[in-house]
C-alpha cells in the first residue's frame, strides 16, 4: 500500500538487501509480484493461466523489474485430480503456464500445490473449490532510485496507456457484479512481453513518474487505485484509448484484456517517451489536474470524487478527512 496515507493499492514490493543499502553498496533490488484470477478459469482454465502469468510480470515491472530478468512459481490449488474434469481442467491449466512462461522468456523456479480441496455437502454430492492458480513473479530491479510510485503526482503530468484494449467481458469484474454472462474472454496477447520491455526502457531512464498495470476492473480501476490516495486526480479521454473498434464506454472501462500499463510523465519528456515506446502501441490519454476528481470523457461525461472512489473501495472514507 502506497500514497499520501499510506492506503491506495500498489502493483508489488520492492527490496534491498539490508547491509548493502546501508553500507551504499548496490543500487539493485528484487521486485515480488503476483497474478491471480479464478474467474476466468471457471471459462477456461488455459486463459487462467496465462493471464495469471502475464499480471505477475505486468506487476514487477510496473515498480521497476527488468522483464528479461523475472522468475515465476506456481501455486495450485485444485479439487481431486484423479476424477476427469478436474483433471482435464488441471492439464489445461498446466499447459497454459507453459506456453505463458516461454512467451515471456521467464523459467519457474518453484512451486507448489495444493489438491483435493474438496468437501461433501449435506446433500451427499462432492464439491470441489474453484480451480485456481496463483503466479509469482520475483524480478531484479536494476535500479531502484527510479523505482515508479503507483499513486499519481505532479500537476505537469501526463497520462500515457500502452497496450491495445480489446473487446471481452467474459469472466471480468464487472460480470462478477452483474451476475450475467458479458460474452467472450479476452484475446491473449502476442505483445506482452514488448509492451513490458517498452516500460522497462522509459524506467531505466528514469522517465516515469507512476505506473500501474490494468487488470481487474479494466482501466476503470487503473486510475481510481492510481488517484486513490493522491493530492490531485485525472482528466481522461477515452477517445484517445487505443481499441477495437466499435467499443461501448463500458467495455473500454471495464475490458481486462491483457499486457496493458498506464503510466504518467513529465509533459516536457513527452517526445523522448514517444521515441522510446516507438513500435509498441501507446496513446496519451490525458492528465493529472489539480482537483481530487476523476473526469472521464466518453459517450458521456463521467465524474467522481476522490472520496466517492474510496468510499467505493475501503467502505470507509475517514482517510479522506483527515
Amino acid at each position: 500500500l502506497g500514497g499520501e496515507h499510506g492506503c491506495a493499492p500498489k502493483n508489488g514490493s520492492v527490496s534491498v538487501p539490508q547491509a548493502a543499502r546501508y553500507k551504499g553498496r548496490t543500487t539493485r533490488g528484487v521486485a515480488l509480484g503476483c497474478g491471480i484470477n479464478p474467474a476466468y478459469g471457471k471459462l477456461d482454465p488455459y486463459f487462467m493461466a496465462w493471464a495469471a502469468v502475464d499480471e505477475a510480470i505486468r506487476n514487477v515491472v510496473s515498480v521497476g523489474a527488468d522483464p528479461d530478468e523475472i522468475s515465476l512459481l506456481d501455486n495450485f490449488c485444485w479439487g481431486n485430480p484423479r476424477l476427469p474434469d478436474r483433471m482435464v481442467a488441471l492439464t489445461r491449466c498446466v499447459r497454459g503456464c507453459g506456453d505463458a512462461a516461454k512467451a515471456f522468456f521467464a523459467p519457474y523456479v518453484s512451486g507448489k500445490d495444493s489438491l483435493n480441496n474438496e468437501f461433501t455437502g449435506a446433500d451427499g454430492q462432492r464439491y470441489a473449490i474453484p480451480g485456481t492458480l496463483l503466479v509469482t513473479a520475483l524480478g531484479i530491479v536494476p535500479n531502484v532510485q527510479h523505482c515508479p510510485q503507483s499513486t499519481v503526482y505532479g500537476d505537469d503530468s501526463i497520462l500515457i496507456m500502452i497496450g491495445l484494449t480489446a473487446k471481452g467481458l467474459g469472466g471480468s469484474a464487472l460480470e462478477d457484479v452483474t451476475g450475467q454472462s458479458l460474452g467472450a474472454l479476452p484475446k491473449i496477447e502476442t505483445t506482452g512481453l514488448e509492451n513490458a520491455r517498452a516500460v522497462h526502457r522509459l524506467v531505466k531512464r528514469n522517465l516515469v513518474r507512476s505506473c500501474h498495470d490494468i487488470s481487474e476492473g479494466g482501466l476503470s480501476v487503473t486510475l481510481a487505485e492510481m488517484m486513490l490516495d493522491a493530492c490531485c486526480g485525472l482528466s481522461v479521454d477515452l477517445a484517445a484509448v487505443p481499441k477495437e473498434p466499435k467499443m461501448s464506454d463500458a467495455e473500454v472501462l471495464f475490458s481486462e484484456c491483457l499486457s496493458r500499463y498506464v503510466i504518467t510523465v513529465s509533459e516536457a519528456d513527452y517526445d523522448e517517451v514517444a521515441q522510446l515506446l516507438n513500435g509498441v502501441t501507446f496513446a496519451r490519454l490525458g492528465q493529472v489536474i489539480q482537483s481530487r476528481e476523476l473526469i472521464i470523457h466518453g459517450q458521456h461525461e463521467y465524474v467522481w470524487s476522490q472520496s466517492q472512489l474510496f468510499e467505493a473501495h475501503h467502505g470507509n472514507p475517514r482517510f479522506m478527512d483527515a
